[in-house]
């Protein structure tokens, strides 16, 4: 019942009938009281009518009865006069003289002749007075019209008449009158609720039309249109929803595509992105961001930002995201490269006033770690060029003194100044070359080159020094090697750093062995020693430029710390590759891998 209630249609018909019932309620009411009262009235006038008629017929006939006239001519007894007079269906009739005795009365109250009437009506009729009521019978049990009218000649009450007439009769015919408006109502009634429906299903169906459509366009079908079914104001209605669901299809058309479009550009884009609401959840965020934080998508949304942003130490949060903000922070755990991520954060206004902020993350790690070597790499060249200097200052300065003519002295002192001066020219010498491979005004000549033929060429350079260390040198050569496109000086002063480096940290009663071998399309080379090694965390850093695990020590055997550097640019020049494994106090050992060329792999080939 609730459920039909909810129903516009239900209310439309119900409200139809009511407002019916309710106008039928009062004509009704009132007809049946303006019928009543004219039956009733019309009755009473009937009545009233024949009893005074009565009364002057027998007005002779009472006063002969009284004995104040000349005996009156009925011309028949007084009960055919009574009989002939009554013309009220079902009434009684009595002729009352003035002692209140019954004289005549009417077939249905025949047996009373002769008995005392006790009616009050007909007590105020013999005092002058007529007097009407309506009273319940208590024989019958109906309700009867009791008129008593005075029978009188001149002043003298002679008697009266009495007439009592029963209004059950006319209650009948209301009752059927009663019943005819009520069955014309029910059918109203019934026609009405059949209108109703009918008018209501005009209005309702095309609402109910929209309301599908609704439903559709709720789950995401925008391909239905209302049916129009007039040109009223439901019928322009339901054009102007058919108008809307267009431009919205359309409108969510332009928004998926806007969408999409913003989802590919934020998956291309190599910043970040992480966008937050007013209340600092974060609502959007693209792939580059997640793995820039080292999270899943699905894990920051939702997130406040201040949980997903590394934020500078000692600087509130507060004000990083009030918008207009920029920081560099580091990530890494010490067991990796660290990498440097640039936040900048920019409000989302409305207005004046702010929906959020939305975050940018950058990787800025190669421009850090520039910057970075430009200000070491300035330490350094500072501090390697200062050491000889002060060194060649000083020495002077007690050249100058006196020392010169010291026998011992002198000459030792002008040994320092010279060695230093060397060094401070392979420095030089080191930083033009770097200078040159940066700027790319360094060339590879490449030109077929027997790498065994240049091993042994290494070999037999640093032989001597070995022997004089004490140091076995041993030179290992897996036959046949091709010839190989080379720079043959620029490999040499490879092979020369490596085996020199070799020999400086290696004790007397060492070894360091060279091997070469064929590695499918490569040529892999090996410098290994026994010597004092490299501690594991100081093996990412041994290619960068000035870096020295034992800075006291290189500075002692005349290093620079560029040689490695410089023999990493002129591996890859080459296509290849160098990588150094190394472990304290057993050794160290550096691996050149160079590619054939085309013409090497197919003689290669044809000797296989």
């Amino acid at each position: 019942m609730r459920r039909l209630l909810r129903s516009i249609r239900a209310k439309v018909v119900l409200l139809y009938i009511l407002m019916l019932l309710l106008v039928l309620q009062f004509a009704g009411a009132y007809s049946v009281r303006a019928i009543e009262q004219y039956y009733l009235e019309n009755f009473r006038t009937t009545v009233r009518a024949q009893t005074d008629l009565l009364a002057a017929n027998v007005e002779p006939y009472l006063a002969t009865h009284a004995g104040k006239g000349a005996p009156a001519n009925l011309g028949a007894d007084p009960q055919v006069l009574l009989n002939r007079f009554v013309t009220v269906s079902g009434s009684e009739v009595q002729v009352i003289d003035q002692n209140g005795t019954i004289l005549a009365a009417s077939f249905d109250a025949g047996n009373a002749v002769g008995q005392k009437n006790g009616y009050l009506e007909v007590y105020h009729a013999l005092l002058g007075t007529p007097k009407e009521t309506v009273r319940v019978d208590p024989g019958t049990g109906d309700r009867v019209q009791v008129v008593a009218v005075p029978v009188k000649r001149g002043d003298t009450v002679l008697g009266a008449v009495m007439v009592k007439a029963s209004l059950e009769p006319t209650y009948d015919v209301l009752r059927r009158i009663n019943r005819i408006l009520a069955t014309a109502g029910a059918l109203a009634v019934v026609l009405a609720a059949v209108l109703g429906v009918v008018l209501s299903r005009t209005i309702t169906r095309p609402i109910q039309e929209i309301m599908r459509q609704t439903n559709a366009m709720a789950k995401g079908d925008f391909s239905r249109r209302v049916r129009i079914y007039s040109d009223d104001e439901i019928g322009r209605l339901g054009q102007a929803f058919n108008h809307l669901t267009a431009r919205l299809q359309k409108a969510l058309a332009d928004h998926e595509e806007e969408r999409d479009k913003l989802a590919s550009v934020l998956a291309s884009m190599q910043d970040g992105v992480v966008a937050a609401d007013s209340r600092g959840r974060v609502i959007l965020v693209n792939r580059r961001a997640a793995h820039m934080l080292g999270q899943p998508e699905d894990a920051l949304l939702g997130m406040p930002l201040v949980d997903c942003l590394p934020f500078p130490e000692g600087r509130a949060q507060d004000e990083e995201l009030g918008g207009g903000r920029s920081w560099v922070v580091e990530q890494g755990d010490g067991s990796r490269r660290p990498r440097f991520l640039r936040i900048t954060i920019m409000p989302i206004r409305r207005g004046t006033v702010q929906r959020g902020v939305i975050a940018v993350l950058s990787d800025v790690t190669e421009q850090e770690t520039l910057e970075r070597e430009r200000r070491e790499f300035v330490a350094n060249v500072s501090h390697e060029l200062r050491t000889p200097l002060t060194t060649l200052k000083s020495y002077l300065e007690v050249l100058q003194d006196g020392v010169m003519s010291d026998p011992e002295l002198g000459p030792r002192f002008l040994r320092v100044a010279q060695n230093e001066t060397e060094r401070m020219i392979r420095l030089v010498h080191d930083l033009l070359q770097l200078s040159r491979i940066d700027s790319n005004q360094w060339r590879v000549e490449k030109a077929p080159t027997s790498l065994a033929h240049l091993l042994r060429q290494v070999k037999e350079r640093f032989q001597f020094q070995a022997d004089e260390r004490n140091i076995a040198l041993s030179l290992s050569l897996v036959e046949p090697l091709p010839p190989i496109a080379l720079d043959r000086d620029k490999m040499l002063q490879v092979f020369d750093n490596l085996l020199s480096n070799a020999l400086k940290y290696t004790g007397p009663g060492g070894k360091v062995s060279i091997a070469a071998r064929m590695d499918g399309p490569w040529v892999t080379v090996t410098v290994a020693d026994t010597g004092i090694g490299i501690p594991a965390e100081d093996l990412p850093r041994v290619f960068d430029r000035f870096y020295r695990v034992d800075k006291a020590r290189s500075r002692e055997l005349g290093g620079t710390g560029l040689g490695l550097s410089i023999a990493r640019e002129i591996v890859r020049a080459h296509g290849g590759e160098i990588a150094l494994d190394s472990e304290v106090g057993k050794g160290t050992t550096v691996t050149v891998r160079l590619p054939l060329d085309e013409e090497a792999r197919a003689a290669d080939a044809g000797t296989a």
